[in-house]
């Protein structure tokens, strides 16, 4: 039972977190003409790339943080939190400075978007690594229930966003939901 009651919300978490990280490229396929679609999904992508460092760091800390005494984890939490913002503006401002110049060269010049979609997904992919940062931060200090509100909170603000923003702004829209949702 106890198993119960700390792995039922992480997994009922999945899948928010599995909606949000694609609703907005979902939502675009009905929006905008397969061009854009294909401009902002290599965006995603480009921007995405320092996830897995951050995602890194959250697997290094989970057990740490299963570890430690309850006194001992919200010092722990709170120096992996500051470490992991560093590195998300690191990687989101790398990301954003970086994306006008290779993104082209790596995809094609027919890739290239207006600057303001880049950079607002680096800075949403530098939000998505340190939620997930702190998520397993939570669930090293047993908090599984918190992981699921945050995800559940995040995927209602995606979609009120996309359905608002999507039709007049388009892939804008979509990068400021995906912000506002991560």
């Amino acid at each position: 039972l106890p198993m119960l009651r700390y792995g039922a919300p992480l997994f009922l978490a999945s899948l928010p977190l599995a909606l949000n990280v694609r609703l907005d490229q979902l939502f675009l396929a009905n929006s905008v003409p397969a061009a854009d679609l294909g401009r902002y999904a290599v965006s995603v992508t480009w921007a995405a790339l320092g996830i897995p460092f951050m995602s890194s760091i959250g697997a290094v800390l989970f057990p740490r943080l299963a570890s430690v005494t309850a006194a001992e984890a919200p010092a722990l939490l709170a120096r992996a939190s500051r470490a992991g913002v560093i590195l998300a503006i690191v990687f989101a401002l790398g990301s954003a400075m970086l994306a006008p110049f290779l993104v082209p060269l790596l995809f094609g010049a027919d890739f290239r978007v207006p600057l303001f979609i880049p950079i607002t997904l680096a800075v949403a992919s530098g939000l998505l690594g340190l939620n997930g940062l702190l998520e397993e931060g939570l669930r090293g200090a047993g908090e599984p229930r918190s992981v699921l509100v945050g995800e559940a909170l995040g995927l209602a603000m995606t979609v009120a966003l996309l359905v608002i923003l999507v039709p007049s702004m388009g892939i804008e829209g979509a990068a400021i939901a995906s912000v506002a949702g991560y």
